[in-house]
Formats: C-alpha cells, structure tokens, sequence
C-alpha cells in the first residue's frame, strides 16, 4: 500500500503582515532581513506582537544539543521554566516536607504554595513519593494551589516544544533570553520564565505530509498534522500518490481524486473535495 502525500501551503490573506507578497510604494526592492514578527503568550494569558531579533536558540534535547535558527520556526510551546534562584529552593522544600521537625515541613508548605506555578510540576512528582509524610504534604499543597491558581497556569510538562516545517524538537531552550521589539515598549529580553508560547506570523507556511492510508484510512482515525490554521487563512492542499483501498479483493487503487478506471485519476468519490494534483 503506497502513501498519499500532502503538501499543505496557507497563505495569510487577512490576518498576517503580507511583507513577503506586497514590495513598497516606492517600488524599491524588500528587506529580506526585516525581523521575524510574532505573537508572544505570556504566563498570565496576555499576548503581544512583536518583532524576533534572536537570531538563534540553543536547545538541549534528549540527543544533545541543537541550534535553530529563529526563521526556521513556526511555534514554540514553552514548558514551565523555574527562575534560577528558585530551583534550589524547591528541591529543598520538597526535601523538607518529609523533615522531623515539624516547623520545617509547615515552612515547606508554605513556601511551595506561595512559589505557585512554578513549584506545581515537583509538587506534583512529590505526591506520588514513596515516603508517606512527603506524599501526604504535597497532595494538600496541590489542592491548596488549585484552590489559589487557574487550571491552565498549573502546567506539568518542563520541556519546550519547538515546531519547524520540517521536524518537531522537544527538549529545553537554555539560550538565557528571547529578544524582541515591541511597537509600545522598544527591544526587549524576553524572560523564559514568563513565556507560554511563541507563533511566527509568516505571510506563507508550507509542510510535506506523508500519510500512512493503512492507519489512517480507517474511520474515525484521524491524523494530527501539527499545521495550524486560523481564521481568515488561506489553505491550499496538493496531493499525490495512490492507496489500494480493497488489496484483498484485487485492489481498488485511488489517488487524490477519488476511484476510477484509470486506476485513481477518473473520478471523485461522493463528498470529497477535488485536490490539486502536482
């Protein structure tokens, strides 16, 4: 059975800056070197756009360090980044909550509860603990923190998930800070520590997909592509290749538009959309 490939190109009519498709008034030739522009979610939900003038971020995965290059991204999904101060601190008040002394694990307590966000994911490691005393402290500072924080600041993944057109890295960004230029407040460092997502705002998008029709022809077996789109975008999707939909049988061997005599050219199969052909 041969696989089916996509190629799926969006083109931002209306929502995106449209730099890459519309030179100047002044017919001179665009700067290809204008800063990537982008949308940033801060940890407290507010989102800004900006301009990215990092040119480059460091990320150490679980195969060793990577550089990408910031115009080789679509998105970045960061995970929970603990300040540097902080890391100590929580590790130790972790330690404590199953300390002799009682004043140490109620101050441990505290501190984990007053710490929020950024103690939840050892918190949450901390309450499935073999030691009874630490398991029993950080399920009531997990209850205490759900009572105080909304569900979507208590995140547990630490890793950063950054997409490209080609492959998806997970791992963690230690490049210190984003740079970034914003209309109201000039260049700024962006924080790690405050982030929950970056999306480059490209005028065009393009990602090659191979689909596997002997997982994915099955109903109700849906693929996740990774590609987002939004309102207001443009989707344009070329396909090629064939699927044998019945091998058993002798074969009924489709392409993007459908079964026919032709073996997969002729005809559209009822309520599928007609696909561009390469």
């Amino acid at each position: 059975m041969r696989l089916l490939r996509l190629f799926l190109v969006s083109a931002a009519l209306l929502w995106i800056p449209s730099a890459h498709t519309q030179g100047p008034a002044d017919g001179k030739k665009a700067d290809d070197s204008s800063p990537e522009k982008v949308e940033v979610r801060f940890t407290d939900e507010s989102v800004v756009r900006m301009a990215i003038l990092q040119d480059r971020l460091e990320i150490v995965t679980k195969y060793g360090k990577l550089t990408v290059p910031t115009a080789d991204i679509l998105k970045i999904d960061f995970g929970v980044h603990v300040p540097a101060d902080l890391e100590k601190k929580i590790a130790k008040a972790i330690e404590d909550l199953g300390s002799d002394n009682y004043k140490a694990r109620e101050l441990a307590l505290k501190e984990l509860i007053d710490w929020g966000p950024y103690a939840y994911p050892q918190v949450y490691k901390a309450s499935k603990s073999d030691q009874l005393e630490v398991k029993k402290r950080a399920i009531l500072a997990m209850d205490k923190l759900k009572s105080k924080h909304p569900a979507h600041s208590l995140r547990l993944r630490e890793e950063d998930v950054i997409v490209t057109p080609n492959f998806t890295v997970v791992g963690n960004i230690v490049t210190p800070t984003v740079k970034a230029k914003a209309e109201n407040f000039g260049e700024l460092d962006l924080q790690l520590t405050k982030l929950r997502a970056i999306r480059w705002l490209k005028s065009v998008q393009e990602l090659e997909i191979s689909v596997d029709a002997a997982k994915f022809a099955n109903q109700n077996q849906w693929m996740d592509t990774g590609f987002e789109v939004k309102q207001g975008m443009k989707l344009n999707i070329t396909a090629s290749g064939t699927v044998n939909s019945w091998p058993q049988n002798g074969g009924y061997v489709s392409g993007p538009r459908g079964w026919g005599a032709d073996g997969g050219g002729g005809q559209r199969a009822p309520g599928c959309p007609l696909l561009q052909e390469p």
